[in-house]
């Protein structure tokens, strides 16, 4: 073939058994030229030219004949590949046509491979669309993101190594004029559930907004949709405060209208000018949703007045752009110097801390969550679903060529080569492959819309389920699955021996092959859905283990209020009777049980002092830190659930002119005191010189932070003996709350004052969701997995014991001829599908053991060789064993044993 062919056209040809046509066309080009030179040369030679002359003559007439010659070439060349390509192409479509009348004649297998099929790449797919969102897209419209990259703290704390992305302003300052680096940025934590209020009183509502230093927008590239991002003369103490809006806030709230530039939105009390609209998908560097960013500097001016010089206030995240010739070991090494210089003064801070420069998208730095690292395992474990699908319908295809095999023979005896054939069988796998990805589609966007609305909520979707990228890996994948599934079935077809398939059967060693590999499939199929409802069933049992965790309070039916206030119309020494008024108010609702006021929120905030204990010398050190402590009023205790183990709790009486009291839980108690009594004890709340406050009582132990509660420890104080004031009100319902108890609990708190600019009211279970989101996802999808490929398992089980039934109909019969009970007959199958089970159960079981230690940090009080989990998966496989090939079983016992004798 020429060199100019195309590979297309070289692959093509060699598939379809094209021969080039190339030889032929120069033969007939060069037999063309030299009739026409002869007959000008005769001609000439009529007129009196000497056959010299006359060649001469004629050539020349004809002219440049190496031009003409090349232009022929390539005018037949050109008609050559169209003749050549349209010859393909008709072969192609005479092979899909043939293709689906073949898959029409068995619509029965059709139906189950396209479905197996559709199952396998759709859970593929709708994985896909998540993992790439979480772990392999970078933020959108961030230019060459592979140069961006977060700084991470590394150091030891309280015994524990740390990684941290949260830094002080003060550590973003000391990376301005590191080498290596283009430009460093910092913005500010955003949480989920929103961190800004925009508008006052009823109407108001929280939106997610980040604070971000002026050369946050440039460093990234990012262009705006309209208007400007902020200027640097914008991020100083004093200037007008400015707001750049997301995309996608822009389009719900002010209805895409540009002329909102220019106008004045009111965040948080302040009003903002909006100078720019950020482009359709910019999330910055997070995966949330970003409602809005405003200069650092402006926006940190109502907040603590130590934002910008407190080294332990950590409150920004820092990102950097490598120069294009600049290392990142020796950035990390010199951010590592300078961060060791400046902390170096402070006391019991790790002296061997150090940098680390992560990627741009933070799933796959050095910390990743707990969602991006499940999101990678159902990654993995959607390939085994697809593994498990191949193989199933590998085993029916082979089943289904076993049924076909004399056709094949016969096609072979007339002719048809065995490379032809198996093209043409090939072709019918990946056909029906390709409609099952079309099904699949389906499956992917359904599921796709699911996981996202209910198990990642917190995560920023800008494109449909069904985006170009999704689309391009679903149809890679049902097309490598049709090859990948189709290619040993074909192979088997045509190594067929002719003469033994025409003359009624086929032979010994293909029949023992094809047996082997189709109780490999089955072992292969059966195994792998072990492994995944293990896992399964472990994510089940730890999402049970977290939903039934004893946190020392009782969740349920618990109410948060965090008023919101204007300083100017309720400043700070007003607020400690607006709690006690709204705390009346909402006590006289007929859904309220109690209500109780507090500094901190359980799961959203807490805080710390300088405690001093005089008895106590040398203090415990708990590895999370603290003691910690919360103000609170005295129905706090009641109104949470939480029991007091011994002594008392709070009462009224302990009031401004009351001798101090303190509680103190009992994880605390016994640090402090493991030989004696906590109670009668001093705690100076505050340092040294505090006074002393008595410990009157001992709680139990209940959740701060974290739901698995890890050496965390807490001790109670009234506000009422205390200057500090209240964040929040903690309402008891008796039952969940709905959405217009919550609305009218919100509405009696802001009524309290005509200061309060909001006043939202939340379960308490929304501050925990974060948490356990990682298992509800584990759990919901491991599961969905597992059921999938114990499904596709035992349709496969059943399509080889059926196949079985059939192919031995003549022995079943000799056995029933013999006096062979029914019953016997379907033990006979049943038994063959047992002995699989329980091969595939000890090789699962095996592997999910071995596999467990990589499975543990993700799961919350559970093993991974879980007693009660293995014997689950146990009784689960061999039920499906017994369920699968009952029905092939009593085929087997229905067979005829005369009819059987006499088939052929």
């Amino acid at each position: 073939m020429n060199g100019n062919e195309s590979r297309a056209t070289r692959l093509l040809r060699r598939v379809f058994q094209f021969r080039s046509m190339r030889p032929f066309l120069e033969t007939e080009l060069d037999a063309e030229i030299n009739d026409h030179l002869e007959r000008t040369r005769a001609a000439l030679m009529r007129q009196g030219y000497g056959a010299e002359a006359a060649r001469c003559e004629a050539e020349r007439r004809f002219g440049d004949l190496r031009q003409h010659r090349a232009d022929m070439q390539r005018s037949d060349r050109r008609r050559g590949r169209r003749s050549s390509w349209r010859m393909t192409l008709e072969a192609a479509w005479d092979m899909i046509r043939h293709a689906v009348r073949s898959l029409r004649a068995s619509p029965g297998v059709t139906a189950t491979v396209v479905v197996t099929i559709a199952l396998g790449v759709g859970a593929n797919a709708t994985m896909f669309g998540i993992v790439d969102r979480l772990l392999l897209r970078a933020p959108e419209h961030v230019q060459d993101p592979d140069h961006v990259v977060r700084f991470y703290v590394e150091r030891d704390f309280l015994g524990n190594s740390v990684t941290s992305s949260s830094v002080s302003y003060q550590d973003y300052t000391d990376w301005l004029d590191l080498q290596g680096l283009s430009g460093v940025a910092a913005v500010s934590n955003v949480a989920n559930d929103g961190n800004v209020t925009v508008g006052h009183g009823e109407g108001a509502f929280r939106i997610a907004a980040q604070k971000v230093s002026p050369n946050f927008f440039p460093l990234l590239g990012v262009q705006p949709l309209h208007g400007r991002f902020p200027a640097t003369e914008e991020d100083v103490a004093g200037a007008a405060d400015v707001a750049v809006l997301g995309y996608d806030f822009w389009r719900r709230n002010f209805g895409a209208d540009p002329a909102v530039i220019g106008s004045a939105i009111a965040l948080d009390g302040a009003a903002h000018e909006i100078i720019g609209v950020a482009p359709r998908g910019f999330t910055g560097v997070e995966l949330m949703r970003i409602d809005a960013w405003t200069p650092l500097r402006s926006a940190a001016s109502s907040m603590n007045s130590r934002w910008e010089s407190a080294r332990g206030w950590v409150w920004l995240r820092a990102i950097g752009r490598l120069s294009p010739d600049a290392g990142r070991p020796d950035v990390e090494t010199q951010a590592t110097r300078v961060h060791r210089a400046r902390h170096a003064a402070e006391d019991h801070y790790d002296p061997d801390a150090r940098i680390v420069l992560g990627p741009l998208i933070a799933a796959r730095g050095v910390r990743p969550s707990n969602e991006s690292r499940v999101a990678a395992w159902l990654g993995s474990v959607s390939i085994l679903v697809l593994l498990i699908a191949c193989a199933n319908v590998a085993n029916i295809l082979l089943a289904q060529g076993t049924w076909r095999q004399r056709d094949v023979g016969v096609r072979l005896a007339l002719g048809i080569s065995r490379r032809r054939l198996m093209t043409q069988l090939l072709t019918e796998s990946v056909l029906l492959a390709l409609v099952g990805g079309a099904a699949a589609l389906v499956i992917a966007y359904s599921g796709t819309v699911l996981v996202r609305a209910i198990l990642l909520p917190g995560v920023h979707w800008a494109e449909s389920p069904l985006n170009p990228r999704l689309l391009g890996f679903t149809f890679l994948v049902a097309s490598s699955t049709g090859l990948l599934a189709g290619i040993v079935p074909a192979l088997h077809s045509v190594r067929s021996d002719v003469v033994s398939i025409l003359g009624g059967g086929t032979t010994r060693g293909v029949a023992r092959s094809r047996s082997r590999f189709r109780a490999g499939m089955v072992l292969l199929q059966t195994t792998l859905s072990v492994v995944l409802l293990v896992v399964a069933g472990l994510f089940v049992k730890s999402l049970d283990g977290v939903h039934s965790a004893d946190l020392g309070f009782d969740a349920r039916g618990l109410v948060v209020s965090i008023p919101e206030f204007d300083d100017d119309q309720l400043p700070p020494e007003r607020r400690r009777d607006f709690y006690e008024l709204a705390s009346r108010r909402l006590q006289g609702l007929a859904i309220v049980d109690g209500v109780s006021a507090s500094s901190a929120v359980p799961f959203y905030s807490s805080a710390w002092v300088d405690l001093k204990v005089p008895d106590v010398p040398e203090p415990p050190i708990f590895t999370n830190g603290g003691p910690y402590v919360q103000w609170i009023t005295s129905e706090y205790f009641e109104t949470l659930g939480i029991k007091v183990l011994r002594g008392r709790g709070f009462a009224a009486a302990d009031d401004q002119g009351a001798p101090l009291v303190a509680v103190v839980e009992e994880r605390l108690a016994q640090a402090y005191w493991p030989d004696g009594s906590a109670l009668g004890r001093c705690l100076k709340i505050g340092g040294a010189d505090a006074p002393c406050s008595t410990i009157v009582g001992v709680a139990e132990n209940t959740a701060r932070q974290s739901i698995e509660q890890a050496d965390e420890s807490q001790y109670y104080a009234p506000l009422a003996q205390h200057e500090r004031l209240p964040s929040a009100l903690l309402i008891r319902l008796g039952a969940e709350p709905t959405a217009d108890q919550l609305d009218l609990i919100q509405r009696e708190v802001a009524a309290a004052a005509d200061g309060v600019r909001f006043a939202p009211a939340r379960p308490l279970a929304a501050f925990m969701d974060w948490q356990t989101r990682s298992w509800e996802l584990g759990a919901s999808m491991f599961s969905i997995f597992g059921v999938l490929a114990l499904v596709i398992a035992a349709v496969g089980l059943y399509a080889v014991m059926a196949f079985n039934v059939a192919r031995r109909t003549r022995e079943i019969g000799i056995r029933a001829a013999l006096g062979a009970e029914p019953a016997g007959l379907v033990w006979l199958v049943v038994r063959r599908a047992l002995l699989l089970a329980c091969v595939s159960l000890g090789l699962g079981l095996a592997v999910s053991v071995a596999g467990g230690g990589w499975l543990e940090p993700l799961l919350f009080g559970v093993a991974p060789a879980d007693l009660g989990v293995l014997g689950t998966v146990i009784a689960s496989q061999l039920a499906v064993a017994v369920l699968a090939s009952a029905i092939p079983g009593m085929r087997a016992a229905r067979v005829d044993a005369a009819e059987a004798l006499r088939a052929d």
